[in-house]
C-alpha cells in the first residue's frame, strides 16, 4: 500500500514516511561513531608523523586508501537509510526499493576494499619492522591470500546474478546464486585472515633480545588488532540470524517492486539493521586498530611518555645506579685497593701509579635488554662475581682495571644514541688519555684491551683512530695485547633479531631511534670489511687472544622444538693470524655467558692464563723490565707532577705545547728566468688564473720572437708555457697548434733527444688524450718515457710529468688498476724528491684518488662492485683528510683546495652518499665561482660533476625525475663544446648522457636532437659511437614521425606517402 494511503491517524512505526525511530537512531549513531572514530584515528596518525618529523610511509598511504573506502561505505549506508532501511518492506515505494538494492549490491565491493587495505597496511608495517626471511615469507603469503580473497569476492559479487541487473530487477531473465553463501564466503576468510594477522608477530616478538616487560608491551600493541576480529565475529553472527529469518513472503505487496531474497527478511526490512551497524563499526575499528601503534608521540604524561613511565617503574635511573655502584665500590675498597670514577670510564684501579705497569680496558657489547648497569653486568656472573675486579685484579698485580661504558642500547627509544662506533671509539681514547695522564713522568703502563662482541669493534676502531690522531699515539704504542670475546670481525649472521628489536624501538619512537650499531654488525657489511682491510696493517703490532662461543643461544621453545643459533660463528670470531700472533680458543658457553665466570674454575683459568701470558710477553719486550716493590721512604722521590687542570678549563697544559701546523710547501709552476713578468706568470698559473697568465706569457713570447727569433731556446720555452696554459684552459686545438710549433722547431734546432723536445712530445700525448686519441697518446707517451729514462735519468721532473700523463691515458683507456699503480708509484717518487708536504705531492695524490673511484670504460656491474671495494671507501676518507690539510694551509679559494673538495663530492656520490655529495659539490661550486669565476675550467668541472651526479641518481631511482640534471649538463655541454669542439669525447659523452636521459623519459624529440648532434660530431671519427647511436636514433625517429609532420589523418597520410611523390604538387 502507498504511503499516501496512510493517514496521520493510522500510521505505525515502520512506515516508509514514519520509520522505526529506535532502529533509525541506532543506524545514525553507528554511522557517526564509525565516521568520527576512523577519521580521528587517521588524522592523529598523520599528526604523530608530523610531530616527529617523519615522512609518510607505505602503511600510512594504505590506511588512507582504506579510509576512502570507509567513507564510500558510510555514504552507501546513508543512502540506504533514506531509501527504506528501518521501514517495513511493504511500505517502500518501488523507486526507493530499486535504489536500495543497487546500493546494497555495490556496498559489497566497497566494504571488501576497505577491509583489504586495512590488512595491507598492517602487513606493510610487519614487513618494515620484522625484516627477516621467515617473516617476509609469511607477509608475502598473507598478502597473496588477501589478494586472492579480494579477487574472489569481486568476481563472485559481479557474477552473483547473470545479468547483474537481475539482482535488483527479478523480472530480467537470468539466474542468481544464494546470497547467504556469498556473504559467508566474504566473512569467513575475513575472520580467518584477521586471526592470522593477530598471531603473526607474536613468535618473533617473544624471540627478541629485550626484557619480558617490553615483549608484553609490544604484544599488547599488536593484540589491539584483535578488536577487529571481535567485531568481524559479531557481524558474522548478525548475518547468521539474518539468514535464519527466511525470505519475505509478502513481496507481492511491494507495488511492482521485487526485493532480493537476501533483503526480504520476514515482513520488515529492519532485520538487516544489525548487519549494517556491525559493518560500519567493524571497518572503523579496523582502521583505528591499525593506527593505534603509531600514536605514541601523542601519549604524553608531563614531559615523559607513557611507555617511558611504564618502563621506569621496573628500572632504576642512571643516577641511582651510579650512586649504588659507587657506594658498593666504597665497600670493596676496604678489601681490595680499587676505586671508581663517576665518568663514562668506570675504573677499578691500582692506587700507586708509580708501580702500575699494566692497564686492562674492558669494553662491553650491545645492550639489548636496556640495562643501565650493562658495562658491569657484561662481566658479572649471576652470583655477583665481577671477575675483572674480584678475580683478575687479585691474580695479576700492579695492574689497573678500566671498564668503559658507552650507550649501546638498541631497544629503548628514550635512551638510544645516534653515535657511531667511531664516536664511541673517540670517547674511549679521550677518557683513557685523561686517566693515563696521571702517570706522566713515569714509564706509561702497557695496555691490554678486552672486548665482548661489539666492544671488540670499538677497540679496533679506537686503535685505527689513535694511528691517525697524534694525540693518542702513546695509547697505540702502549697497546700490546687484544682479547676478543665473540667479536664479529666479519659481522654476525644471526644479527636479524637484534635488528628487529632496533626497528621496533625505532617504530615505537616514531623514527627517533637509531640502529646504526646493528647495521655495522651485519654479516660481511661494508663497515666490517673496511675495518678488516684497514686494521690488517696493525695486526703485527699486537698479540691477540680470540675466544669463540661454543654453545648456541636459546631463543625459544623446548626440546626438539627449541630454536637456537650461534650469534657469532667461528669464521667471524677470529682474525686468522698465525699461531704465534693469535690464540684461538672455544669456550663452553653461549654468546652472553662466555665473558661471565663464577669462580676460579676451568673457564676462568683458561681466560686468566692467556691474559697473563700477554702481560708477561709485554713486560719481556720492555727489555726484561720486572717491577720490584720499594720500601716506603727509600729511594729518590719522583719530581712533583703538575696540577691536573679541569677539562673545561681554558688554561693550556704547559708541559704539552701545541705542535705547529705544517704548511704546504713549494709550487706547481716556477718562473723560467728572473724577468718580473715570468714571475708574475708563474704566480698566476699557480692560482689557475689562465686567462691572465696567457696574456702575460703571450706578451713575453712576442718580445722574445721579435728580439731573439723563433729558434731561440727562451722563445720555444715560452711557447711551451703557452701550450700548457691553453691545455689547462681546455682550448685543446690551440694547445695542439702550439705543441706542433714548438716540437717542429725544437727537433730541427736541438734534435729529438733534447729535454725540451721530449717535454713537448710528452705534452702532446696529453693533448691527444684530451682529444680522445688514447692509443696514439699511449704510444707517444711510452716512447717519450723510454727516451727520457736513457737521457735525463729517473728522478728528473720531466719523467714524473710523463708518468702522470701515462696514468691519465691508462685511466682513459679503462685500465684502472694500471693507472692507479702508476699514479701511486709517481706519488712515492715525488714525495721522496720534494718531501711529504710539497704541493706536487698533493697533486699526485689527488690524481691517484681520482683514478681509484673512476670508472672509465666500465659497465654498471663493474661500477657496483667497485663501490664496495675497500680501497674506494678508504679513498673517500683520504680525500676528506687531504681537503682538510689543503684548506688549513692554502685556504678555501685555492684551486687545489677546490679540486680536492670536488673530488671528495664525486667520491661521495660514487659510494651513494647522495645528500653529502650534493652538499659537498655545491660548496666546491660556490668556492670556485667566487675565487675563479663562472667560466673557469675548474668551475665547469664542478658543474659537470653535479650534472652527472643528478643523472646517476635519476637512473638509479626510476621514480626520480631527471629534470634536475638537465640545466647543469646543458651548461657544461655548451662550455665544453666551445672549448674542446663538437667531436671531442667529452662533448660526445655529455651529448650521449643527455640523449639517453631524454630517451628514458620518452622525450623522443629532444633525444633525437641530441642523437643527431652525436652523429654529426662523430662523423669521420669513432664509428663505434655512430653504430651505438644509430639504433637509438631510428627509434626516436619512429616515435617522432607523426608528431613532426602533424597530427590527425593528414600527418598519417604524409608518413605513408612515398618519398618519390611527396614533393609533387
Amino acid at each position: 500500500m502507498s504511503s499516501a494511503q496512510h493517514s496521520d491517524a493510522t500510521w505505525a512505526p515502520g512506515d516508509f514516511e514514519h520509520p522505526n525511530p529506535a532502529l533509525r537512531r541506532s543506524i545514525i549513531i553507528a554511522l557517526c561513531f564509525a565516521f568520527i572514530l576512523s577519521t580521528l584515528a587517521v588524522v592523529l596518525r598523520i599528526v604523530a608523523r608530523r610531530m616527529t618529523g617523519s615522512r609518510l610511509l607505505l602503511d600510512d598511504y594504505l590506511i588512507l586508501v582504506a579510509l576512502f573506502f570507509k567513507y564510500s561505505c558510510s555514504g552507501g549506508v546513508t543512502v540506504l537509510l533514506y531509501n527504506g532501511l528501518g521501514s517495513h518492506i511493504t511500505m517502500i515505494p518501488a523507486k526507493n526499493a530499486l535504489v536500495y538494492l543497487q546500493i546494497g549490491y555495490s556496498n559489497n565491493f566497497v566494504y571488501t576494499g576497505c577491509i583489504a587495505f586495512i590488512k595491507f597496511s598492517i602487513l606493510a608495517l610487519y614487513k618494515r619492522l620484522f625484516a627477516i626471511r621467515t617473516m617476509n615469507l609469511a607477509v608475502n603469503a598473507m598478502f597473496g591470500f588477501v589478494c586472492l580473497w579480494v579477487v574472489g569476492v569481486y568476481v563472485a559479487g559481479a557474477l552473483i546474478c547473470i545479468p547483474a541487473s537481475k539482482f535488483w530487477n527479478p523480472s530480467v531473465e537470468g539466474a542468481c546464486l544464494d546470497p547467504y553463501k556469498f556473504y559467508y564466503g566474504i566473512q569467513v576468510p575475513n575472520i580467518l585472515s584477521d586471526l592470522i594477522l593477530l598471531i603473526m608477530p607474536m613468535h618473533v616478538v617473544w624471540s627478541l633480545p629485550i626484557p619480558k616487560s617490553q615483549k608484553a608491551l609490544l604484544c599488547g600493541v599488536f593484540l589491539v588488532g584483535g578488536l577487529t576480529l571481535v567485531f568481524s565475529v559479531f557481524r558474522l553472527q548478525a548475518m547468521i540470524r539474518l539468514a535464519d529469518l527466511g525470505p519475505d513472503i509478502t513481496c507481492k505487496y511491494c507495488r511492482g517492486c521485487v526485493i532480493d531474497a537476501s533483503l526480504l527478511l520476514m515482513p520488515q526490512i529492519d532485520n538487516q539493521v544489525p548487519v549494517v551497524v556491525w559493518t560500519c563499526i567493524e571497518a572503523a575499528v579496523g582502521i583505528t586498530a591499525a593506527c593505534l601503534p603509531n600514536l605514541r608521540p601523542l601519549f604524553k604524561l608531563g614531559h615523559r611518555g607513557f611507555w617511558s613511565q611504564a618502563r621506569s617503574s621496573s628500572n632504576t635511573s642512571g643516577k641511582t645506579l651510579v650512586e649504588s655502584q659507587t657506594s658498593r665500590s666504597t665497600v670493596s675498597q676496604q678489601k681490595e685497593p680499587f676505586g671508581y670514577v663517576e665518568e663514562s670510564v668506570e675504573v677499578a684501579q691500582y692506587k700507586d701509579y708509580t708501580k702500575c705497569v699494566k692497564d686492562f680496558v674492558f669494553v662491553h657489547g650491545l645492550n639489548p635488554s636496556g640495562r643501565n648497569d650493562h658495562p658491569f653486568q657484561t662481566w658479572t656472573h649471576s652470583n655477583g662475581t665481577f671477575w675483572p675486579r674480584d678475580l683478575l685484579g687479585q691474580d695479576i698485580q700492579y695492574a689497573r682495571v678500566f671498564v668503559y661504558g658507552y650507550n649501546s642500547n638498541i631497544t629503548n627509544p628514550q635512551t638510544m644514541s645516534t653515535a657511531s662506533i667511531k664516536d664511541h671509539a673517540n670517547t674511549l681514547l679521550n677518557l683513557l688519555d685523561m686517566e693515563r695522564s696521571l702517570t706522566m713522568g713515569t714509564m706509561p703502563p702497557k695496555l691490554i684491551f678486552i672486548g665482548h662482541s661489539l666492544g671488540g669493534l670499538v677497540i679496533k676502531q679506537a686503535l685505527l683512530n689513535a694511528k691517525e690522531d697524534p694525540k693518542y699515539t702513546s695509547i697505540r704504542n702502549s697497546t700490546s695485547g687484544l682479547v676478543f670475546f665473540g667479536t664479529p670481525h666479519r659481522g654476525a649472521k644471526a644479527v636479524e633479531l637484534g635488528k628487529i628489536a632496533a626497528r621496533v624501538a625505532r617504530f615505537v619512537s616514531n623514527g627517533h631511534a637509531s640502529n646504526d650499531l646493528m647495521n655495522c654488525l651485519e654479516h660481511n657489511s661494508l663497515f666490517t670489511r673496511q675495518m678488516t682491510d684497514r686494521f690488517r696493517h696493525q695486526l703485527e703490532d699486537y698479540r691477540v687472544v680470540s675466544f669463540i662461543e661454543g654453545k648456541e643461544v636459546q631463543l625459544g621453545g623446548l626440546g626438539p622444538a627449541s630454536i637456537s643459533h650461534l650469534v657469532v660463528d667461528e669464521e667471524s670470531a677470529v682474525l686468522g693470524l698465525s699461531g704465534l700472533r693469535e690464540t684461538q680458543l672455544k669456550l663452553d658457553a653461549d654468546h652472553s655467558q662466555m665473558c661471565r665466570v663464577a669462580s676460579r674454575g676451568p673457564m676462568y683459568r683458561l681466560i686468566q692464563g692467556n691474559i697473563k701470558q700477554l702481560v708477561e710477553q709485554a713486560l719481556l719486550s720492555e727489555q726484561g723490565f720486572i717491577p720490584q716493590p720499594m720500601a716506603q721512604g727509600t729511594g729518590p722521590s719522583p719530581p712533583p707532577l703538575p696540577p691536573r687542570i679541569h677539562s673545561n678549563s681554558s688554561i693550556p697544559y704547559q708541559t704539552r705545547p701545541p705542535a705547529p701546523v705544517e704548511k704546504v710547501t713549494g709550487s706547481m709552476f716556477t718562473p723560467v728566468d728572473n724577468d718580473p713578468r715570468s714571475v708574475q706568470a708563474a704566480e698566476l698559473k699557480n692560482w689557475a688564473r689562465w686567462d691572465e697568465a696567457r696574456t702575460v706569457e703571450y706578451e713575453i713570447f712576442q718580445e722574445h720572437l721579435r728580439t731573439l727569433g723563433p729558434d731561440h731556446f727562451s722563445t720555444l720555452t715560452v711557447a711551451y708555457n703557452l701550450a700548457e696554459v691553453e691545455l689547462e684552459s681546455n682550448f685543446v686545438e690551440k694547445a695542439k697548434e702550439w705543441c706542433r710549433w714548438v716540437s717542429d722547431n725544437s727537433q730541427r734546432v736541438f734534435g729529438p733527444k733534447h729535454p725540451l723536445t721530449m717535454r713537448t712530445e710528452s705534452l702532446m700525448s696529453e693533448v691527444l688524450c684530451q682529444q680522445g686519441q688514447y692509443q696514439e697518446a699511449e704510444s707517444v707517451g711510452a716512447n717519450v718515457l723510454a727516451r727520457q729514462q736513457m737521457t735525463i735519468g729517473e728522478e728528473h721532473w720531466d719523467i714524473c710529468e710523463t708518468r702522470r700523463r701515462l696514468a691519465m691515458t691508462y685511466n682513459a683507456l679503462g685500465r684502472r688498476e694500471k693507472a692507479v699503480l702508476t699514479a701511486e708509484k709517481l706519488t712515492e717518487t715525488v714525495q721522496s724528491l720534494l718531501g711529504e708536504k710539497h704541493i706536487r705531492v698533493f697533486s699526485s695524490a689527488l690524481n691517484t684518488l681520482e683514478y681509484i673511484f673512476c670508472n672509465q670504460g666500465g659497465d654498471s656491474s663493474t661500477l657496483i662492485v667497485m663501490r664496495f671495494q675497500p680501497e674506494v671507501q678508504q679513498a673517500v676518507e683520504v680525500l676528506q683528510r687531504v681537503h682538510g690539510e689543503l684548506q688549513s694551509a692554502l685556504g678555501n679559494g685555492h684551486p687545489y683546495t677546490i679540486r680536492a673538495l670536488c673530488l671528495h663530492g664525486r667520491a661521495l656520490g660514487f659510494v651513494q652518499q647522495n645528500i653529502e655529495a650534493s652538499e659537498t659539490l655545491r660548496r666546491a661550486l660556490a668556492s670556485a665561482e667566487e675565487s675563479l669565476g663562472a667560466d673557469h675550467p675548474l668551475t665547469m668541472d664542478v658543474v659537470g660533476s653535479i650534472g652527472v651526479m643528478y643523472a646517476q641518481q635519476s637512473a638509479a631511482a626510476f621514480h626520480h625525475e631527471a629534470t634536475e640534471a638537465y640545466p647543469w649538463l646543458i651548461r657544461y655541454l655548451n662550455w665544453v663544446e666551445q672549448r674542446k669542439g663538437k667531436n671531442n669525447p667529452e662533448t660526445q659523452a655529455t651529448l650521449e648522457l643527455l640523449a639517453n636521459m631524454h630517451f628514458r623519459a620518452k622525450e623522443y624529440e629532444s633525444a633525437q636532437t641530441y642523437f643527431e648532434r652525436i652523429v654529426e660530431g662523430a662523423r669521420g671519427g669513432d664509428q663505434k659511437v655512430v653504430e651505438r647511436t644509430d639504433s637509438f636514433l631510428q627509434l626516436c625517429r619512429a616515435n617522432t614521425m607523426y608528431t613532426r609532420r602533424g597530427r590527425g589523418a593528414r600527418g598519417i597520410l604524409s608518413a605513408l606517402q612515398p618519398a618519390s611523390t611527396r614533393w609533387n604538387f
